[in-house]
């Protein structure tokens, strides 16, 4: 990720967590940075699927918009703190893919 592209995303990242506009919207400007990059740096295919997911939870079920709102900010949280440390962004993106938003782990 360059430091143009990393800045981007966190600051997108800050703005869910400090509640500084609309959960998804800023969940599906998440996606499409993580997609139009998702063949460069290794973080942007994980984190694609991750805003992919959330943001298809509001989409599939509108009635549980809040909780996939909570989950957004919460998502953006974690990463902010582990932000810097390649092993902890990928046990994070991890625990988020595979637990929370329940992608099937490959075997």
């Amino acid at each position: 990720m360059t430091d143009e592209d990393r800045s981007a995303y966190l600051d997108l990242l800050r703005q869910l967590k400090n509640g500084d506009g609309d959960a998804n919207d800023l969940g599906r400007k998440l996606w499409g940075l993580s997609m139009q990059r998702s063949e460069g740096d290794w973080i942007y295919y994980p984190s694609w699927l991750l805003w992919g997911g959330l943001t298809d939870w509001v989409e599939n079920k509108p009635e549980e918009k809040e909780q996939a709102a909570a989950a957004m900010v919460e998502a953006a949280r974690e990463f902010l703190e582990v932000n810097g440390s390649a092993t902890r962004e990928r046990e994070y993106f991890d625990r988020w893919l595979y637990e929370r938003v329940g992608y099937q782990r490959p075997t």
